[in-house]
């Protein structure tokens, strides 16, 4: 039989289910079985093994000090274009007391009765939405977050008043704003009677890859050439997920950033790009 000594309300057992109790029996027959250890609130404690071992009387002791842990938010994105999916997490480390090395730090998740209160929220789910994903079990826990840009605006990321106290205070901002593609320059100057390739240089976090498949470009005034896997001509839609670029040709002179726009053709999230 397993028990804490004294027994303690912030010390709970289980064997392979949420701990809820203050003693628990472990069969010896029960191949596999996981003693479980819940704390419910802070303090150190005896947990207290009694009992017979192959007909031996068996009468040990331990220390187990339930501690509080800092949260820290890590990998956060600042901004997300329309339509984009972006990923945050929380690392959750145990303040051991004095010296760490006289501690062995168990692994942990959280408990099931207060997983709920451990959720991620946002503040307006009509611009960004969040997912929370809980990590294996693990001596410094990670919880990794899913969000994803609806429409733009600005929004906050928290936990609900009934979470436990390190997240009271712990919690992020996001700006949502419009998708668009970056091509890497600001003005593109082309010789006459050269030709060059142009590829996107990053996608992520401005728009999603799926913004790739069918990007309009025009050329204003009709001075240069596009071309393309699909044919050349002044307004034309690449694919670029395929890994290839397109081809900007100048036959009659050479062409400035002021006179081309980039536009996606079709898809909820992405107006033409300017």
């Amino acid at each position: 039989m397993l028990q804490t000594v004294p027994r303690h309300s912030h010390l709970a057992l289980g064997v392979g289910s949420d701990p809820s109790s203050a003693t628990v029996t472990l069969p010896l027959s029960a191949s596999g079985a996981q003693l479980l250890l819940g704390g419910l609130g802070q303090g150190t404690f005896t947990l207290s093994v009694t009992g017979t071992y192959m007909g031996q009387p068996v009468s040990e002791t331990a220390q187990v000090a339930v501690v509080p842990y800092q949260v820290k938010f890590t990998n956060l994105p600042s901004t997300l274009g329309v339509g984009v999916t972006g990923y945050a997490s929380a690392t959750l480390t145990p303040q051991a007391p004095g010296s760490s090395t006289l501690w062995m730090i168990l692994p942990e998740s959280p408990r099931n009765a207060i997983s709920s209160q451990m959720l991620l929220q946002s503040s307006d789910s009509s611009v960004a939405t969040v997912q929370t994903n809980f990590g294996q079990s693990s001596s410094v826990q990670t919880f990794s977050y899913t969000l994803t840009a609806l429409r733009t605006g600005a929004v906050n990321f928290a936990f609900p008043a009934s979470a436990p106290v390190p997240f009271a205070s712990a919690g992020f901002s996001l700006t949502v704003v419009p998708a668009t593609i970056n091509f890497g320059v600001a003005t593109i100057r082309i010789p006459t009677g050269t030709r060059l390739t142009l590829y996107p240089v990053s996608v992520y976090p401005y728009a999603p890859s799926s913004a790739l498949k069918a990007v309009r470009l025009r050329v204003v005034p009709a001075v240069c050439l596009i071309e393309t896997s699909n044919g050349s001509g002044t307004d034309e839609t690449a694919d670029f997920t395929s890994g290839y670029g397109v081809a900007i040709s100048a036959p009659n002179g050479a062409v400035h950033s002021s006179g081309r726009r980039f536009g996606r053709r079709s898809g909820p999230h992405f107006p033409p790009f300017a």
